[in-house]
């Protein structure tokens, strides 16, 4: 019998996390390690493992701490899942800040940087491993006012195709998923998107007509990650329902 695999994923609680597990296709053996910033709190920590009996929550607070939990428990790392999240501020040009673009790069490609610098320097001692970065496709259309958050993620992005390049000899797999009209608590919470002028707004903006399920980006995480794919790396994948 194969040996589980551990996956640890950042930011359970938002975006991408909840999809991925609640995805049907999540494998019962493998050992899912998650961080999220309410973490730090021991209640919350038990709440969310009651929620997802077999997940493991984390106290760790830093990129670092969170690998070297992963590696005191269970001596390896397979999967990497950096879920990040951001606030996409409305913010025209000549009203913002240097502060708001530092800050928005810190959360959205400094502490991934971080995280992805410690898990391959983990997965590069077996040979192997697969990683994918959440990020955004807003940068593909960048929407006015918007300059910091399109930004940050159009880096982010740049760097899972330039670590996909320099990890790929040493056998990592490392992909970015970028969403949009994804419904989720912190960009498209469905009960702002479900009356009828949001519904008429999706109807003119995403030819599928409708905002993406947080089960159908998990899925597509999940198969990126199962070892199927391993052949596709340094790929930026649009989950948009044709918007992009």
């Amino acid at each position: 019998m194969d040996a589980p695999q551990v996956v640890v994923m950042t930011h359970a609680l938002s975006y991408a996390g909840p999809g991925v597990l609640a995805a049907p296709s999540r494998a019962p053996s493998d050992v899912f390690l998650c961080h999220d910033p309410a973490f730090v709190d021991e209640v919350a920590r038990t709440q969310f493992m009651q929620q997802w009996p077999g997940v493991l929550a984390s106290s760790a607070s830093t990129p670092e701490a969170l690998i070297e939990d992963a590696l005191e428990r269970f001596s390896k790392v397979d999967k990497l899942i950096s879920n990040d999240v951001g606030p996409a501020l409305w913010t025209p040009l000549e009203e913002g800040e240097a502060v708001d673009l530092r800050e928005a790069l810190e959360t959205m490609v400094v502490w991934p940087y971080r995280l992805l610098s410690s898990a391959a320097l983990a997965m590069k001692e077996r040979g192997e491993g697969r990683i994918v970065l959440v990020t955004s496709a807003a940068p593909l259309r960048p929407a006015p006012g918007f300059i910091v958050y399109a930004s940050a993620r159009a880096a982010a992005s740049a760097m899972a195709r330039a670590a996909a390049k320099e990890l790929a000899p040493q056998g990592i797999q490392i992909n970015a998923v970028a969403p949009n009209f994804l419904e989720s608590a912190q960009y498209y919470p469905n009960d702002q998107w479900s009356s009828p002028q949001a519904l008429e707004q999706l109807r003119e903006r995403v030819p599928m007509a409708r905002l993406g399920r947080a089960i159908e980006i998990g899925e597509l995480i999940l198969f990126l990650l199962s070892g199927r794919t391993d052949f596709v790396t340094g790929e930026v994948i649009n989950f948009t329902g044709g918007w992009s």
